[in-house]
């Protein structure tokens, strides 16, 4: 398996007191092996294979936003050591991490990644997550059409863990920024500040300090069972068939550039939108987007996010369509907004809304058709005054 020899030799590379540890593990279970001749072949080089990633880059619960450390015999001292250190910083981290929930989505999807609190009241996740139920129209975002013939309704939950059944969910409400194809892949989302008796936890800081190759870091999200990966029984082995749930899994960052951070932790595809943080400090240092089985794992570096953070604080709020329209009751004499037959309000369109249009194209049939004369009902036509001419729609 070449992907693990790789990894295997970078990881023994990088750390070399986990290192010590995973070679006693491995020759103790060769040599057990070879005395009771139980494997042979391929099953034997998986078994070893299944105790280095255990050892290595362990995958575990966190339940009442706490990791559960309590390590088996073929788990890693060495990382349970790290991980109680870090305890304390990681229980606060894990209450900002949430999995983001659908409904009425098209596909019939439930969740569609993980996001994480970078503001107070706001989520921020990967683009590609965000677009799943969020579009950029023409400078506005809206949520997108569902199966219902209603806007999805994404929400998130703060808890979704392994043997509980409680939630902790609180309504996004609006989408604050989608960064274009050329940028970053992170979205920041609204989310409301409480639900019922519930307030939202605090949001984890963003590390300022200068990132390291070889920082101890561990990811918190929600991994789901990938079709993609070819070896379903390893990932089953180190993800312990728990999928879905908020888990823990730590690692190291392997490299850094301004616009890329990679990192070693065990991660699948639900892990989207996953907090990276760091064990010393707590606080985040990247924002996950992507990763190739036992090859590497990509991240938007806190620096980046911080960039955009910013950028956001200082620009004026673009509104979003909220995912289920609220019908107060007006007050006397006011006029209700128009809404269409599915239930959804219906806006008024802007002028900016038109400026990028290039207008009517007399040839859009493929033969020449003349742009039609507007003889009766002329104030249905919206006009509008831009770059200094008036113009219409």
């Amino acid at each position: 398996m070449r992907d693990f020899d790789t990894f295997l030799k970078a990881l023994v590379a990088n750390d070399r007191q986990l290192a010590d540890e995973i070679r006693i593990r491995r020759d103790a279970l060769a040599a057990e092996l070879t005395r009771t001749r139980d494997l042979r072949g391929g099953d034997r080089a998986a078994a070893v294979r299944t105790i280095v990633l255990r050892t290595g880059r362990p995958v575990l619960p966190i339940v009442g936003n706490a990791p559960q450390l309590d390590l088996n015999d073929h788990d890693s001292r060495v990382w349970r050591t790290r991980l109680e250190r870090a305890a304390a910083r990681l229980t606060k981290a894990a209450r900002a991490v949430g999995r983001i929930d659908v409904a009425g989505h098209p596909q019939q999807l439930a969740y569609v990644g993980t996001g994480w609190l970078v503001d107070k009241g706001v989520v921020l996740t990967n683009r590609h997550v965000a677009r799943q139920f969020a579009r950029d129209r023409g400078g506005r975002y809206t949520f997108s059409r569902g199966s219902d013939e209603r806007p999805v309704r994404p929400s998130i939950d703060f808890l979704e863990e392994a043997g509980r059944r409680e939630r902790l969910e609180f309504c996004i409400d609006r989408v604050l920024h989608i960064e274009d194809d050329d940028g970053p892949d992170l979205a920041f989302l609204g989310v409301e500040a409480t639900a019922g008796p519930k307030a939202l936890a605090s949001p984890i800081p963003l590390a300022t300090s200068a990132l390291r190759v070889d920082q101890q870091i561990a990811v918190i999200g929600y991994p789901a069972r990938d079709s993609r990966i070819p070896d379903d029984q390893l990932m089953h082995q180190i993800f312990g068939d728990v999928y879905d749930k908020k888990r823990v899994a730590p690692g190291q960052v392997t490299a850094v550039s301004s616009a890329v951070l990679q990192h070693d932790c065990s991660t699948l595809g639900g892990n989207s939108g996953s907090v990276l943080v760091d064990l010393a400090s707590g606080e985040a240092v990247g924002l996950h987007y992507a990763g190739r089985f036992l090859d590497a794992n990509f991240a938007v570096p806190a620096a980046l996010v911080a960039d955009r953070l910013e950028r956001l604080r200082r620009t004026p709020h673009r509104p979003s369509s909220r995912p289920q329209a609220a019908r107060p009751t007006p007050a006397p004499g006011a006029t209700r907004p128009p809404i269409d037959g599915a239930g959804e309000r219906l806006e008024e369109g802007r002028v900016e809304d038109y400026v990028d249009r290039r207008g009517y194209d007399p040839g859009f049939l493929g033969v020449r058709v003349p742009l039609p004369t507007v003889k009766k009902r002329r104030s249905d036509v919206l006009t509008f005054e831009a770059h200094g001419r008036r113009t219409s729609e």
